[in-house]
């Protein structure tokens, strides 16, 4: 089998585990190649193809393909599979004073050109995953009951609450990546239509996996009124994550928004914990002597809306 291209493999919109478990498999991808005719009459037997070069980018999205001509070549074949992409079909509307017209929609309301047709998954998207398709058909399920009953279902909050000192180990951050185990020898995968090549992590080996996480829904703060500048948490931190700060930056709300770095002790107006560079490894909160160091837990959850009756 081969998959023949007319950009090139790395435009393509899956996975690179994808594409390596594709050619494990056996099946070729080439590049670089437009389809110009499937040839063959009472059966397949080929396909003429012509060479393509890379064009002028369409603003944000993939170049243009620019066929080169007279470098015509035929692969020969004795079945086609065509896939140029994938569109929903366009739902037509009955004919009305204006004539036929298309079904449209709004991918922020899931709301359509035709009262109470709500449109979701990918109709409205385009092809997409399984698991984004049931994420926004919830959403428009919890659109539904916000346009029929004038009150939102859910609504989204942050929970904060103090938590202890995690240890996480600076050993982790070189724990690599566990590769997902798949039906091997490959031959065994074509025994039945129904075998799934991924045959998931085992408890130990999610769990190892599990350690490469950043945890970052853990927040560590210094307390500045309480800091001593005694630098002990910068020295023992395993990574650049602990600065000092000659600016805050602030928004309307009084949360912080950056911050200004400095080399120079003079210029010092705070000690700050870069999150995004901190493993929680906890060893600043160990050696504080005045304990000006805290954790907080983080999350973006939804409850139901206050001041409804959703019964």
């Amino acid at each position: 089998m081969t998959i023949c291209l007319r950009r090139t493999e790395e435009d393509l919109a899956v996975t690179k585990d994808e594409v390596i478990e594709t050619k494990t498999e056996g099946v070729k991808i080439v590049s670089l190649m437009l389809s110009r005719r499937i040839l063959g009459k009472e059966r397949v037997e080929g396909v003429e193809f012509v060479r393509t070069r890379p064009g002028e980018k369409r603003g944000k999205g993939k170049g243009e393909v620019v066929a080169i001509e007279g470098s015509e070549f035929v692969l020969s074949a004795d079945s086609v599979i065509v896939a140029t992409g994938q569109r929903p079909e366009p739902l037509r509307l009955a004919a009305g004073k204006r004539g036929e017209e298309v079904l449209k929609a709004d991918p922020d309301s899931f709301s359509s050109s035709m009262k109470g047709l709500y449109v979701a998954g990918d109709y409205l998207s385009g092809p997409s995953t399984v698991i984004q398709a049931v994420g926004m058909g919830r959403r428009a399920a919890e659109r539904i009951i916000r346009d029929l009953t004038g009150k939102p279902f859910r609504e989204k909050t942050v929970r904060m609450e103090e938590t202890e000192i995690t240890d996480r180990k600076r050993a982790w951050d070189y724990v690599p990546r566990r590769e997902m185990p798949t039906v091997q020898p490959v031959q065994d995968r074509f025994r039945t239509p129904r075998t799934e090549v991924e045959t998931g992590l085992s408890a130990g080996q999610a769990q190892e996996e599990s350690k490469r996480c950043y945890l970052c829904y853990l927040h560590y703060e210094i307390d500045i009124e309480r800091c001593i500048y005694c630098r002990y948490c910068i020295d023992v931190a395993p990574r650049d994550c602990i600065k000092l700060v000659k600016e805050v930056k602030t928004n309307d709300a009084g949360a912080i928004t950056g911050f200004t770095e400095t080399t120079h002790w003079g210029e010092v107006n705070a000690i700050m914990i870069d999150n995004s560079r901190c493993i929680r490894c906890g060893e600043c909160m160990r050696v504080c002597p005045v304990n000006c160091i805290s954790v907080t837990r983080v999350e973006l959850t939804e409850r139901m809306a206050q001041g409804g009756d959703h019964a």
